[in-house]
């Protein structure tokens, strides 16, 4: 293969790679405007969250509220922790959910509005003075990385690819991991890029050119709902960027300052440099004497060996990329593939060239593989998640994001996502079955107690809706028990001492009724912060069947008592029959005697 076409699409391929083009388009159908709609929000400053004062800040608030004004939107924003959010976007318990970051993995169960609100990636930042401006910097330096991030994942693949050690630190914030760079318990934080930019120069760091792991936020709404509600948010968005100094500008120059406005210069530089030194060549040939030619031509040659210098640099990075990357021509067959791309299907280079999109596509989604590329001849791109074979046999999933370069060349950027499809099909087991238990499950804060879901056991026995319990803790259900007492309850839990505890109460329902109940209490950890897990029984049949045995017993014990008074008294009875007729046996065995005694004396006397 000619040598500067390939890297000529390297650098191409870079390029895509951080700009984030993709997005899908949703085939949900229309329907019914809403009027009234749930929001989800969760502390992520400054794109969302809830001040001090319990009022809704950030971007996509601001954003939203002013779109609401104008279509007489009634917003009622639902506070969880992001998993949570998730969760309630699934279930219905809101409509919808602002600053999602596009993934092929949710785009499964979310569809997304298709302008992006922010284009957002990951950042590194250290203290000033700190020298790290490349990857190799890093080596067995402390870094700072939220635990279970994106962030974590993609930063942990991008270091396996360069085979550059490192030691990770866990924080449970951002905030967290910016103070451990502050007071040097780590070299270097991870962060999404407008986190960043706004808490930096609080804990007195600055930004490396360490980026990585672009995304493009959205709005979200569950899948094949509210088509609506996202075209309408588009529909503004599209108005808005359209427009100078419109509110979307003056939205983010208000939260980020100047942040998104001054985007990292990054290695793609060499690739515009490239175009760039075309353009002056032609302009020099026109405008300047041969002479200044030879010196801008030598000049020249010193960039290109720069450039070429580059180039291998970002064919380094391509095949170690985490990500698997492939070009096809215009009939789908193979013409290259990156060190990813072998791994993941477990073909050589050698063996992919020559293969086509059909060979590796699952016989089921064979229709859809075809579809798919056919889209990306006509239209550009597309994305798309579909089974694949790989060469042992074995059935896997991936999601292929593919651009049209060129009419003749297309290329494909694959993820492995079967380990997160499986995940996602236990997390459904495992939410149905809690779903559908007998058994009534609430989880609840460890610091203001308040109920944060439950399930549909619990609901339909409490008779309360999942919203009105949000607004509750369990000392609503439990009026026999003191704030003192329940403090009391739960302090082994938190202290560590016990594990889990177990007690009866009384559950008293909407309507005034209560049952008896028994309660298993655990404290859980949920991604960063840690709940409060009851699982609850109602044992009010148990406690009937319970009283009516002990009834029994004493009634029977009663009994018992009665009957041995009866026989004692009867023993009593034979006893005194017995010595009455002993004795009179006893002088009838005498009075024989004697006269046997008698009858000897006469005897001998009559002789």
């Amino acid at each position: 293969m000619n040598k500067p076409k390939l890297l000529f699409k390297s650098g191409i391929i870079l390029i895509l790679l951080g700009v984030g083009f993709f997005c899908t388009q949703s085939s949900a159908q229309e329907t019914k405007p809403l009027t009234e709609i749930r929001v989800g929000i969760y502390q992520n400053p400054p794109k969302i969250w809830i001040n001090e004062m319990g009022i809704p800040e950030g971007i996509f608030v601001d954003l939203l509220t002013e779109m609401a004004r104008n279509e007489n939107w009634k917003l009622t924003y639902v506070p969880a922790n992001w998993n949570q959010c998730l969760i309630n976007l699934e279930t219905g318990i809101i409509d919808l959910l602002p600053d999602v970051a596009f993934t092929a993995g949710r785009s499964n169960q979310i569809d997304f509005n298709k302008q992006a609100v922010i284009e957002s990636w990951s950042q590194g930042y250290v203290k000033k003075g700190v020298d790290i401006k490349r990857l190799p910097d890093i080596a067995h330096k402390r870094v700072a990385v939220v635990e279970g991030s994106i962030q974590q994942k993609t930063f942990n693949q991008l270091m396996k690819g360069f085979d550059i050690p490192y030691s990770e630190v866990s924080a449970h914030s951002f905030q967290q991991a910016f103070s451990m760079v502050h007071n040097d318990s780590a070299d270097i934080a991870l962060t999404n890029y407008s986190f960043g930019e706004t808490y930096r120069q609080a804990f007195q760091l600055e930004k490396t050119n360490l980026i990585f792991n672009p995304a493009s936020l959205h709005f979200g709404v569950k899948k094949g709902t509210n088509q609506h509600l996202i075209n309408t948010i588009d529909s503004y968005l599209s108005n808005w960027k359209n427009t100078p100094n419109s509110l979307y500008y003056q939205t983010l120059n208000n939260y980020l300052k100047n942040a998104l406005f001054d985007p990292p210069r990054v290695n793609y530089q060499l690739i515009t440099l490239l175009f760039i030194g075309i353009g002056l060549i032609a302009l020099t040939i026109i405008l300047m004497s041969r002479k200044q030619v030879r010196s801008r031509t030598k000049k020249l040659r010193l960039s290109y060996v720069k450039l070429r210098e580059g180039e291998n640099k970002f064919k380094q990075y391509i095949d170690n990329a985490p990500y698997g990357i492939f070009v096809t021509n215009e009939k789908g067959e193979y013409l290259e593939a990156n060190s990813k791309a072998c791994q993941i299907t477990g073909y050589s280079d050698s063996e992919i060239i020559g293969l086509s999109i059909s060979n590796l596509t699952a016989p089921e989604h064979q229709s859809a593989g075809f579809e798919h590329f056919t889209r990306v001849v006509h239209e550009g791109q597309a994305i798309g998640d579909f089974a694949f074979i790989t060469k042992n046999g074995e059935k896997r999933y991936w999601t292929v994001r593919a651009v049209r370069l060129s009419q003749t060349r297309f290329l494909g950027f694959v993820n492995d996502i079967t380990d997160e499809k499986n995940a996602a099909v236990r997390i459904n087991r495992l939410v149905s079955i809690v779903e559908h238990s007998l058994n009534e499950i609430y989880l609840f804060d460890t610091v203001y107690h308040r109920f944060i879901d439950a399930n549909t056991a619990a609901l339909n026995n409490t008779g309360y809706s999942l919203l009105e319990l949000k607004q509750m803790t369990p000392l609503h259900l439990k009026l026999n028990l003191s704030e003192d007492q329940f403090s009391r309850l739960i302090d082994p839990l938190l202290s560590g001492e016990k594990g889990e505890i177990t007690f009866e109460t009384q559950h008293f329902r909407k309507d005034g009724s209560w049952y008896e109940a028994e309660v298993l209490l655990q404290l859980i950890a949920d991604g960063q912060e840690q709940l409060f897990a009851a699982i609850v029984l109602d044992i009010t049949e148990r406690k009937e069947a319970e009283t009516e045995l002990r009834n029994l017993k004493d009634h029977l014990e009663m009994e018992v008592t009665e009957k041995t008074k009866e026989l004692n008294a009867r023993i009593a009875e034979l006893e005194h029959f017995y010595n009455v007729t002993i004795e009179r046996e006893l002088r009838m065995e005498e009075l024989r005697n004697e006269i046997k005694v008698l009858k000897e004396k006469l005897k001998t006397s009559g002789s």
